[in-house]
């Protein structure tokens, strides 16, 4: 563990966080909050959006808010890890570096109001995530609701923002869009000083919520009494006073996503129910070859029940599949879809583009055709193109 001092280790990774405005807030906190530099330098008091306070400020005084009001800060530690260059800007190597530390020293909890839209960029942070066995790691979901890593991944608990006004936690069991828990929006007192003085309106930021949703897990394992810090224990402790969510709601899509991302290209793979096999591995291979390439490449399958964030594979099977598929139109913001159907499916009529058709060649010779045809077809301008 990091500290000795307490039982009990909180983690945050972000921007940083201003000691001074911390002191001022909560002064019985001191003693109790550290910083881990990793031997950079960085501008933990300069905000580039010109904010009063940081995002990581804010993060870590609503993290103690909520100690606080479940009593618990006087077992708990908090660990802050800036992610900032000397400019104040983050960067994904700072990201790593703050990661690959917490593997080494076994921490408890790290709480991420933050995260990364580029799925190159999120399997690195899950190569470094799949170390840690014993932590348990709560990632905001993106404010806009698009797929964001490491929230959508399986071993972590993504957290959003309720849009209903249910009081109440929604736990959701294989969500469609990877985020396990939703949260109704308090404002808090620290949330209420700054809107009153500062104008600042958090109700849409999904990033406030990650911070009550530790502490409230804290207070709850009080009575536990168990080390066990897993994302199924998490989940079924923080279900216990929840809501729970009928699968149909699941599908509802937030009012700000109405609008479809026709942007992405959208690639039909088809297929007879006996070819399913050899065409799902051609698709799979074919899917490799575009991402060594650098190009961002989803596959949206009408056999696929559960998604895989890890490995870009969505559902679109059962009943739910034409809401599946209108919203992965809105959550999937850039690079390039392959839709892969049985014959006949409706949804083939909004494919830009088919491969795989009557190509009677070799399957290394059938991909290489298809590669071709994409990038022939839409080049790099339609797909987005990101140096790894």
């Amino acid at each position: 563990m990091i500290g000795k001092k307490f039982p009990f280790q909180i983690v945050i990774i972000d921007e940083g966080v201003d000691l001074n405005t911390v002191k001022k807030e909560y002064p019985s906190f001191q003693g109790k909050i550290s910083v881990m530099t990793m031997g950079r330098s960085y501008n933990y008091t300069k905000d580039i959006h010109g904010l009063p306070i940081n995002h990581g400020t804010l993060c870590t005084l609503l993290l103690i808010e909520a100690l606080q009001l479940y009593q618990e800060e006087k077992q708990t530690e908090i660990i802050c890890i800036p992610i900032t260059d000397e400019n104040g800007k983050k960067t994904l190597e700072n990201l790593l570096d703050a990661l690959e530390y917490c593997t080494r020293v076994d921490v408890q909890m790290i709480c991420m109001s933050l995260g990364v839209q580029d799925i190159f960029a999120g399997r690195k942070l899950l190569n470094i995530i799949k170390k840690m066995k014993k932590t348990s790691i709560l990632a905001a979901a993106a404010n806009d609701f698009t797929i964001a890593y490491p929230a959508v991944f399986r071993d972590v608990i993504g957290i959003k923002r309720s849009i209903s006004f249910l009081e109440k936690i929604q736990v959701i069991r294989n969500p469609v869009d990877g985020i396990d828990l939703i949260a109704p929006y308090v404002e808090t007192q620290l949330l209420k000083k700054l809107r009153e003085q500062f104008h600042l309106d958090y109700s849409e930021s999904n990033s406030i919520i990650v911070p009550k949703m530790a502490a409230l897990f804290l207070h709850k394992n009080r009575y536990k009494s168990t080390d066990d810090y897993s994302k199924n224990f998490i989940l079924n402790l923080l279900k216990e006073d929840s809501e729970n969510i009928f699968e149909s709601k699941v599908y509802q899509m937030p009012e700000l996503l109405r609008k479809t991302n026709e942007d992405i290209p959208i690639v039909l793979v088809e297929y007879l129910p006996s070819e399913y096999i050899e065409k799902k591995q051609a698709v799979k291979k074919l899917q490799k070859e575009l991402e060594e390439l650098n190009y961002c490449c989803f596959v949206l399958c009408d056999r696929t029940r559960n998604s895989n964030f890890e490995n870009a594979w969505y559902a679109l099977a059962g009943k739910h599949e034409q809401d599946l598929f209108r919203y992965y139109r809105q959550i999937l913001n850039s690079g390039l879809i392959l839709l892969m159907l049985e014959k006949g499916s409706s949804f083939a009529r909004y494919a830009d583009l088919e491969i795989f058709k009557k190509d009677k060649s070799s399957e290394t010779d059938r991909i290489e055709n298809a590669l071709v045809k994409i990038i022939k077809s839409f080049g790099d301008e339609a797909i987005e193109y990101e140096k790894r």
